[in-house]
């Protein structure tokens, strides 16, 4: 270090003698003084906001200097000399990192400077993510993620919406749990995360869906007689409602509501032979509105009627309707019965009656007679009969409503199948008639011919076969004539009408193929019922070398079984190759005559013996009369009128 010289003075007092003089003077002396410098402080650290900090620099030399390495320190000043105070100023920190600096001072004299360590803290970082959250009605917990470097604290503005942790410190995740919503309004609520040293707290907005509004009333009408007692609607729902009615006859208790109830309507008696009609509103919001459709007859005559008659079940078979047209309210009442089912039993106004028979397992019939009645009115009556397991009366028929189709090899058949008798393909109309549901069963056939000829006897639901078309139609004896061909007593189809009093026949050809077609209802498939012959037709691939159970194949479009297969199906027309040539346009019954002492009957449909080619619905063998074997049976059918 470098020394300092300082000069002392004395007095003193030299006696020259010689001189004879006396002089006083100052006599300089000298010696190394150290030279120092001390800061008040070691280190300086300001908050990320900035602020200024005074430090105390005491020395004894003549000058000092102070520099930094930052440019966001400023020095003021930034030299004296001995002892001085300097002001040290920050400016605030933007980012979320803590920044340092250093500041060095040199002093003259001094080989080493001073240097003091200067930081700033980061400015406080705090997200929240999401920044939205919604809730269903009722919904599991969601979270939020908070990223931050210092510390937070949460609010909620919501008493239904559970907030956890409330506070912490740098990152941390926040469970939200939202309450289930009962109402059908959505609802609000902010949750807040904030830190004092920021302006603006960091908010998430919350949502929470309604349950779904429900608005339902039942029943949507009403019927009320002229002069008649209150009636009632359910009204089921979530929400506030209202009735709104336009008509001054009706009064409704309640008009508004909430949630479910039941209201009630009362008509003022109507003294109007016409009838009236409105239409009650029942509205909410967020809902479509409901309407109750409301009627009351006039004042006429009460009337009561109905119709059809009578209703005729066979031993198994689907439920039946019957209509009630009526101004006053009705019951139906019956006895000795329990096989019968009746719904409603009761009603006013128009009404539908459904009936439903058990199963019939005895050999007779049975019959009930049901009773409709009302005030003021004669009581109406509807037969029901149910047939027995007689075969002689259970002859399932289809009715077959008229139409045009067209007959022979349409494209459905497949040309290469298709054989010149089934050509050329010509438009064919046709009255309504009915035609057999299954081929005649060999329980049918005993019960009129008292033998089963059938090579197959395996129960009375097998189609009867080995007959032949004289069989069936008869040789000699009495006779009739049905639809242009003559049945004898000898014959099944004769015995048949003389016990059931009807004109059962043969179908014609056309009638066959239309049948099993489909009719009107037709879908244009290769057999009958199905483009998949195994589905509708027992032959040879699937039948096992024997007949099978009536009905037991699919059906077709008219609910007919079996004109696919099973057995071959005898039908009323004599053959002729060319026929379709020069058949008449309605109603076609073929030849009139035979050509020949050895002319045939066309049959129809294939049989458990034949292939798929002879499955499809416009092929057109024929038979001679008197043949039978194994592979031939038959079906009914019936002209309309």
């Amino acid at each position: 270090m470098k020394k300092k010289f300082i000069v002392h003075c004395s007095l003193f007092i030299v006696h020259l003698i010689v001189l004879g003089l006396s002089v006083t003077g100052c006599l300089e002396t000298t010696r190394e003084i150290p030279i120092t410098l001390t800061v008040s402080t070691s280190a300086i650290h300001f908050p990320f906001s900035g602020e200024e900090q005074t430090i105390t620099i005491d020395s004894n030399t003549n000058a000092w200097k102070l520099t930094c390495d930052a440019s966001w320190v400023t020095i003021t000043p930034s030299s004296g000399a001995k002892k001085g105070t300097v002001t040290v100023r920050a400016s605030s920190n933007s980012t979320t990192e803590n920044l340092s600096a250093t500041i060095t001072i040199t002093a003259m004299g001094i080989l080493s400077p001073q240097t003091i360590p200067v930081s700033i803290g980061a400015a406080p970082s705090l997200t929240v993510t999401p920044s939205t959250l919604s809730f269903n009605a009722t919904d599991t917990p969601k979270l939020l993620t908070v990223a931050s470097n210092t510390n937070w604290t949460v609010s909620n503005s919501a008493a239904w919406l559970n907030v956890a942790p409330m506070s912490g410190t740098n990152n941390g995740t926040l469970t939200v749990t939202a309450v289930s919503n009962a109402s059908v309004e959505q609802r609000t609520a902010t949750v807040s995360v904030s830190n004092p040293d920021l302006s603006q707290p960091r908010n998430v907005n919350v949502t929470q869906s309604g349950v779904t509004p429900v608005l339902q009333v039942s029943p949507t009408s009403l019927s009320f007689a002229a002069n008649d007692l209150p009636k009632t609607f359910n009204v089921t729902s979530n929400i506030s409602w209202s009735v709104s009615n336009s008509a001054s006859w009706l009064t409704i208790d309640p008009l508004t509501g909430s949630g479910d109830s039941i209201v009630t309507v009362s008509a003022s008696a109507n003294t109007n032979t016409a009838e009236r009609n409105v239409n009650l509103t029942v509205s909410g919001s967020g809902v479509t509105s409901r309407t109750v459709g409301v009627s009351q007859s006039g004042n006429a005559p009460p009337s009561l009627s109905v119709s059809p008659s009578s209703l005729s079940f066979t031993t198994n078979d689907s439920p039946k309707n019957f209509t009630i047209t009526s101004n006053i309210s009705w019951s139906v009442n019956f006895s000795g019965a329990s096989w019968l089912k009746v719904a409603p039993m009761t009603g006013s106004g128009d009404g539908t009656v459904t009936l439903t028979a058990a199963a019939n397992t005895n050999a007779t019939g049975r019959n009930v007679n049901l009773t409709v009645s009302g005030t003021g009115v004669t009581s109406q009556t509807v037969s029901v009969l149910q047939s027995g397991t007689d075969p002689s009366i259970n002859i399932d028929m289809v009715l077959v409503p008229g139409g045009t189709f067209i007959m022979g090899c349409t494209s459905e058949q497949g040309n290469v199948d298709c054989y010149d008798n089934e050509k050329p393909q010509h438009s064919v109309t046709l009255s309504t008639f009915y035609i057999g549901k299954y081929e005649v069963t060999q329980g049918q056939w005993k019960a009129y011919m008292g033998v089963n000829p059938s090579s197959f006897k395996n129960g009375d639901n097998y189609p009867v076969e080995h007959v032949s078309w004289d069989d069936i139609v008869g040789t000699n004896g009495a006779s009739t004539v049905i639809y242009g061909i003559r049945y004898y007593e000898n014959g099944f189809i004769y015995k048949l009408n003389q016990k059931t009093g009807m004109q059962y026949r043969l179908p014609t050809e056309a009638e066959w193929e239309y049948a099993a077609r489909g009719g009107q209802s037709s879908r244009k498939y290769k057999y009958s019922g199905s483009n998949a012959v195994g589905n509708v037709a027992w032959y040879s691939i699937n039948s096992g070398s024997s007949t099978h159970p009536v009905g037991t194949r699919a059906a077709n479009e008219l609910e007919i079984y079996d004109m696919s297969g099973n057995v071959r199906e005898w039908c009323s027309d004599w053959y002729s190759a060319g026929y379709y040539s020069n058949s008449p346009q309605d109603n076609p019954t073929g030849p009139s005559f035979p050509t020949s002492p050895t002319s045939s009957h066309v049959y129809r449909g294939g049989s458990w013996n034949d292939n798929a080619v002879s499955a499809r619905v416009s092929f057109r063998p024929l038979w001679s009369p008197i043949g039978w074997d194994g592979y031939f049976g038959f079906r009914l059918a019936r002209s309309l009128n």
